[in-house]
């Protein structure tokens, strides 16, 4: 009974580690993407990423090709 208590008091301090070591993960990953935006801005006379036109014919993303 007492390692029951034990359980029971420590799963929920278990679930709060880990809701927060992901949103740690989360914002260090949007972190990431920010400072690779500006290095693209910076190596590309202060543009912007370019977006994909998926409306044009052939356009490949990934492994997906879409037709257009």
């Amino acid at each position: 009974s007492i390692i029951a208590l034990l359980i029971g008091i420590l799963l929920p301090a278990l679930a709060g580690a880990r809701k927060s070591a992901r949103a740690s993960v989360c914002g260090s990953n949007i972190r990431q993407i920010g400072a690779a935006w500006l290095t693209y801005s910076s190596d590309h006379k202060d543009t912007v990423m370019p977006m994909a036109d998926i409306r044009a014919a052939g356009v490949t993303i990934g492994s997906t090709t879409y037709a257009g």
